[in-house]
């Protein structure tokens, strides 16, 4: 789940964690990842940070 550090994405990621689902909820600020995280345990919160150049396309 994309954006879950806050907002919609949050309330969804927590949801889908907590009907059994293992959900990875990503953003770009740690802070708010482990906030979303501190609910249901089903939850992994790496933070990412996709702001830098793109790569080449492959070949």
């Amino acid at each position: 789940m994309t954006g879950a550090g806050t907002g919609t994405a949050r309330t969804a990621a927590r949801a889908i964690a907590a009907e059994g689902t293992h959900a990875v909820a990503t953003g770009q600020r740690p802070g708010p990842l482990e906030t979303t995280a501190a609910g249901p345990d089903r939850l992994t919160p790496p933070a990412a940070d996709i702001t830098g150049e793109r790569l080449p396309p492959v070949a």
